[in-house]
């Protein structure tokens, strides 16, 4: 699955390991909570995420993958 084809998409937000983009202890709020795929953010190679709640975060696109629902 491309980047392009993860845009509308729904994910369950997840811990990553990595950098960019970098996880931060804000994001354990979302961690099993259900996203929507925005955009795709060139320089980091990552997806910003959407959720209900108004958080967005960047998701590593190789790490993504496995958590479309």
């Amino acid at each position: 699955m491309t980047q392009e084809q993860l845009i509308g998409k729904k994910v369950r937000g997840f811990k990553f390991d990595g950098y960019p983009p970098g996880w931060t202890i804000e994001m354990l709020d979302c961690i099993g909570k259900i996203g929507v795929c925005k955009s795709f953010h060139y320089p980091s190679n990552s997806i910003k995420v959407l959720f209900d709640d108004g958080q967005v975060w960047h998701y590593p696109v190789e790490q993504i993958k496995k958590h479309i629902l």
